[in-house]
């Protein structure tokens, strides 16, 4: 039923065979011999073939008008969608290029770039609005090409936008949890600010590794600029400690403020696998002195060797 409509169709569009007009009935029979099924298959396709050209003959003349509208009320299109001299500048800009891509089969793709220039300049609802009035002023105005082209941007925009936040975030967490080595054997991690289970268990991992790479035999950690250590924080930083002695190495607790070490003992929070020290320069005596002892202790066995070979 479908071929017979598609000859009865081009019987009236003016195709005959063997120069004959055939009536509907007819023709279907004669179309069937080869040859004229050949003319006649040749025959559809040019009509096919025109109608596209003549598409595309439209397409284009309706661009080239749109562009012609655009340019010669360029300024009256600005006025309207603007009033600071930036944002008419942004929007001159935009419609210009516009102008150049009109028409193009791949609108979309080419207004991405002028699109993201925009967006740079004026806000997300400025160009919402701008594009509704371009829709009411300028006729055939191809509006949804434009909005798939604003989403795919805001949405590369966004992308980007969550991978800076990612690398600030990395950034902002390596400068919170510093770990610096004061002298060979020794590590100090100062904590500011407020201290949440994600910031201890980051300070915890970063710790771990710099004593596995400097071979520290002392750690401390001072916690002078922490305002409040909950139960799940102070848990966690006696995992963290037990994890560092078992490195071999040992924790110096330093900077514990009165309310904070009333709540510790409330809460039933222990610190006694760790050194307490009031603050950082009793922690550096500490360890000064331990070091110290040990230096002499070491010495103090060499020369007992010594006298016993003499």
């Amino acid at each position: 039923m479908a071929l017979w409509s598609k000859l009865e169709a081009t019987e009236k569009r003016g195709v005959y065979i063997s120069d004959t007009a055939l009536t509907p009935r007819h023709f279907y029979w004669e179309s069937l011999k080869p040859k004229n099924l050949l003319i006649f298959v040749k025959n559809y396709n040019n009509i096919i073939m025109n109608g596209k050209l003549n598409r595309i003959l439209r397409i284009r003349e309706a661009a080239l008008i749109m562009k012609d509208i655009v340019i010669s009320r360029l300024g009256e299109l600005v006025e309207g969608l603007a009033k600071e001299d930036e944002q008419k500048k942004a929007w001159e800009d935009f419609l210009v290029e516009f102008a150049e891509v009109c028409g193009k089969s791949d609108l979309k793709e080419k207004l991405k770039a002028p699109i993201s220039n925009l967006l740079d300049r004026i806000s997300e609802k400025e160009l919402s609005d701008g594009i509704e009035l371009l829709h009411e002023k300028i006729d055939n105005f191809p509006t949804v090409d434009v909005y798939k082209a604003i989403i795919e941007v805001l949405g590369k925009k966004n992308d980007e936008h969550l991978v800076k936040i990612a690398e600030l975030r990395d950034v902002l967490s390596e400068l919170s949890t510093p770990i610096i080595q004061l002298w060979q054997d020794v590590l100090l991690a100062p904590v500011i600010g407020t201290l949440d289970s994600q910031r201890a268990q980051n300070m915890a991992e970063k710790l771990l590794e710099n004593i596995a790479d400097t071979r520290a035999k002392v750690v401390i950690v001072d916690v002078t600029g922490v305002s409040m250590i909950d139960t799940i924080v102070g848990e966690f930083l006696i995992e963290m400690f037990s994890a560092v002695k078992l490195l071999g190495s040992d924790v110096i607790l330093t900077g514990i403020k009165p309310e904070i070490a009333h709540t510790l003992v409330k809460l039933g929070i222990d610190f006694n696998m760790v050194i307490i020290k009031r603050d950082l320069e009793s922690a550096l005596k500490y360890t000064i002195g331990k070091f110290s002892k040990g230096t002499e202790k070491k010495q103090s066995n060499t020369k007992r060797g010594d006298t016993d070979e003499n």
